[in-house]
């Protein structure tokens, strides 16, 4: 007899969105007839086959004086260019949630979502918690109703206490920790996305967790020339956020290039590309001539090239308190999609967050900013340690990130066989 398997997000499937490409790869082998989802987005799926449930803002907010609210959505050929597309425009933080939840509060019910739920009257919910409350009402009540096995997954850590918080984001915190601890004295298996919130979360719960890694598709392509065609010339190439303090983590290693470049022959620059616009403190602070430049952002494809095509890939962290409370415990999604593309990691950021963790044995890892001059005369003086890295960051990424082996693990579990 075939699973009924209800994915409860707020995002939808996607081959191309992060969080909805994530979650779709777990399922991606199984029948479609085999998968429904109820999700809290305004996105429109572009994934045919299955059955959608959409329940957003907009409707809850309307649902206060209409009858109706949410609705079976069918995928269309003509969206799908832009299908995961949203419209969120406030910004996301401990108000605005706080505000969100309180008018979703016992007011996300509609007939429709029921007759919807008894039509595909599922056996198995597969709930990514995150920090919205209600989402772990509807949870509670379609598990309840419907008599469901649950499994939680967990990719971003909402509940440990963080010391930057104000007053409000720590009663939230521990609101949520109250939500998931509840919800986990009903868990069939949790899932979690690092061995470091494995061990923490096991902990705290007193259960014992299964770590789901990233999948990543190799991005690795042959024969791609380099950025710069000049042998003298070492190319480092940053892609990814500003945000979270790393651009003053980037500034460090751009002032160590500067360094590096002013006392040696052999000539090493920085291209960054980012989605994020930089102000102009941060240009400033970012492009130096002849070490670093900003070069806008990259669609999918484009970056593709350009990763095959450096010498070596940077991946960032800050060494700030505050940003290490909130990236401590994820496991980044480029992690294992710069370990496919065998090119040498430099990695800075502290010790103690687990992207940095996991990429410590298998990169030039700078855990304190004073030793970046000497990693990084170490990295660039050797080809031979550059190799020892590339073949390290390669062999971790078949062994850990098969996405076989992965799916085939995570679905004996849900399916507990």
């Amino acid at each position: 007899m075939k699973d009924r398997i209800l994915i409860i997000s707020n995002n939808v499937l996607s081959r191309t969105k992060n969080n909805g490409k994530t979650l779709y790869s777990f399922f991606d082998s199984l029948p479609k007839d085999e998968i429904n989802q109820l999700y809290f987005s305004s996105e429109t799926p572009e994934i045919e086959g299955y059955r959608y449930f959409r329940i957003n803002d907009v409707n809850v907010i309307k649902g206060y004086y209409k009858k109706t609210i949410g609705g079976e959505i069918f995928v269309r050929k003509e969206e799908r260019k832009d299908s995961c597309s949203t419209s969120r425009k406030l910004p996301r933080n401990t108000f605005t949630c706080s505000v969100r939840d309180l008018i979703w509060h016992k007011h996300w019910w509609t007939k429709s979502l029921d007759i919807w739920l008894e039509r595909i009257n599922p056996n198995i919910v597969f709930f990514v918690a995150g920090d919205t409350f209600f989402s772990y009402e509807i949870c509670d009540y379609i598990v309840n109703k419907f008599n469901c096995r649950l499994y939680i997954y967990i990719t971003d850590d909402y509940i440990l206490p963080r010391k930057s918080d104000f007053l409000f984001g720590r009663i939230r915190r521990n609101h949520n920790l109250l939500l998931l601890r509840n919800a986990i004295q009903k868990v069939d298996k949790l899932f979690v996305v690092s061995p470091m919130m494995k061990q923490c979360y096991d902990k705290l719960f007193n259960i014992n967790s299964y770590v789901i890694v990233n999948m990543a598709d190799e991005l690795f392509l042959k024969n791609q020339k380099k950025l710069l065609n000049d042998k003298n010339t070492i190319n480092f190439v940053y892609a990814g956020s500003l945000y979270y303090g790393r651009d003053k983590t980037i500034k460090m290693l751009i002032d160590a290039l500067t360094r590096y470049n002013m006392e040696n022959k052999t000539h090493a620059c920085l291209s960054i590309y980012t989605n994020n616009i930089p102000t102009k403190k941060n240009l400033k602070n970012i492009e130096v001539e002849g070490v670093s430049k900003y070069k806008g952002s990259l669609n999918q494809e484009e970056l593709k090239i350009i990763l095959n095509q450096a010498d070596i890939l940077v991946f960032i962290e800050s060494f700030s308190q505050k940003n290490i409370e909130k990236t401590r415990l994820s496991l980044s999604t480029k992690v294992p999609e710069y370990m496919s593309l065998k090119k040498a990691i430099l990695a800075i950021g502290p010790a103690n967050i687990s992207s940095i963790d996991y990429l410590k044995d298998i990169s030039c890892c700078v855990t304190n900013p004073e030793n970046i001059d000497s990693q990084l005369n170490i990295l660039l003086s050797s080809e031979v340690k550059r190799i020892e890295f590339v073949n390290k960051a390669y062999d971790k990424y078949l062994s850990n990130h098969n996405k076989h082996a992965i799916q085939d693990k995570f679905l004996s579990l849900l399916k507990n066989e």
